[in-house]
């Protein structure tokens, strides 16, 4: 049977997000959509009221793949997928808990449903990604309870703010996050800031399917699509979608388009007015303090999540393939251990007290295609 290739961006917002784009509407998405190349969007904020209404009453169901398109445009190929981020704000254990959370969502009834859940915990009409009172764990059973058929994952894994692994404000394990529900959580989102080779050096991250998402708040082709995931499927439905990121099968989900890490905030630090920047390692040795005006910096890392974001360093072989190489550095951790420190190269393992690694051996990366790259795969060389 002949297999389709998609490309899917599953997680963007609607103008009624904040910081977001008044131009943020579906004839917008579609139109700058079809320019980037994407076969299937996801709508976005659908738990806010008036959105759910514009794409209630401008997208209509498509039978075949069980997606919406636009209403009355046969022209327009792109499909949409019933999508929202919703934020939970909580407390556990004295520590005050902010995480995002993606939902893949089957139908818009399914979806006026999860919004008379929600509703009841939050004001869904005060934001595009609404904030509700409850844990993570409880957010997750509310949805389950509507439908299993309801795909939720950790948005934005990585960054410092309202995010799983956040240092400010995360955990430090998909186990302490979402406790007796982790049996219904198949996949984390990476990140503008984060790449699958970084979610590669975790063990305990193995099971989980990795995608990648723009998260945009403008439709404009910048920004919409500079992430994405694409999948071969042999019926493109929201029924194989699911199955095949609930399986975690690389043959269906071919890879990840990727934003160059680099590109996003939260690696370094400094003080714009101070004219001061650094990396992870140096606002450390600095105690996370500016040392020109002593103010703490916004954005600080916990001694973990250096360690970690060490491990790797990339470089380019003669042949052109991207290889990683350990270049760890000894470094007294307590939590390494439970996030499952490991090398890339030769999969050893350490509890953060000898990592000193192998820094001559390489491995090949697998699953990952930086958008610079996918473009000039394409022939139209370095557009994004």
């Amino acid at each position: 049977m002949v297999r389709n290739r998609v490309i899917t961006d599953l997680q963007i917002h609607s103008k009624y997000s904040r910081a977001t784009s008044i131009n943020m509407n579906l004839e917008n998405i579609a139109f700058y959509a079809g320019i980037k190349g994407l076969d299937i969007v996801g709508t976005g904020d659908i738990t806010h009221p008036k959105w759910f209404t514009e794409v209630s009453t401008q997208l209509e169901p498509d039978e075949d793949s069980g997606l919406y398109c636009l209403k009355g445009k046969p022209s327009v190929k792109l499909k949409f997928m019933i999508t929202s981020e919703v934020s939970t704000i909580y407390f556990q254990n004295g520590i005050s808990r902010k995480v995002h959370h993606c939902l893949l969502i089957p139908t818009l009834d399914v979806a006026e449903q999860i919004s008379d859940n929600l509703g009841k915990v939050g004001d869904l009409k005060a934001d595009g990604r609404p904030i509700v009172s409850i844990s993570s764990p409880e957010l997750v059973e509310r949805v389950m309870e509507v439908s299993s058929d309801v795909e939720i994952f950790p948005a934005h894994a990585w960054t410092p703010w309202f995010s799983i692994f956040g240092a400010n404000s995360g955990f430090d394990s998909m186990e302490e996050c979402y406790e007796d529900q982790l049996k219904h959580i198949h996949a984390l989102e990476t990140g503008l800031s984060s790449d699958p080779p970084m979610n590669w050096r975790l063990s305990s991250l193995d099971r989980f399917t990795l995608l990648s998402n723009s998260d945009c708040h403008s439709p404009y082709p910048h920004r919409l699509g500079r992430e994405a995931n694409v999948f071969e499927l042999e019926r493109v439905t929201y029924d194989e979608i699911i199955d095949t990121i609930r399986k975690n099968d690389s043959s269906r989900l071919l890879y990840t388009i990727e934003t160059k890490p680099e590109y996003g905030k939260y690696h370094w630090t400094g003080h714009r007015s101070c004219n001061i920047s650094m990396d992870p390692v140096k606002s450390l040795e600095c105690g996370g303090k500016c040392p020109k005006c002593e103010r703490e910096f916004w954005a600080v890392y916990r001694k973990r999540t250096i360690t970690e974001y060490r491990l790797v360093d990339t470089t380019v072989s003669k042949s052109g393939e991207k290889l990683y190489k350990g270049n760890w550095k000894t470094e007294e951790t307590t939590q390494s251990k439970t996030l499952g420190m490991r090398c890339m190269a030769c999969s050893y393992e350490t509890d953060g007290k000898d990592i000193e690694g192998c820094s001559e051996t390489k491995i090949t990366s697998k699953g990952i295609m930086f958008v610079t790259d996918f473009w000039d795969q394409l022939g139209k060389g370095s557009k994004d």
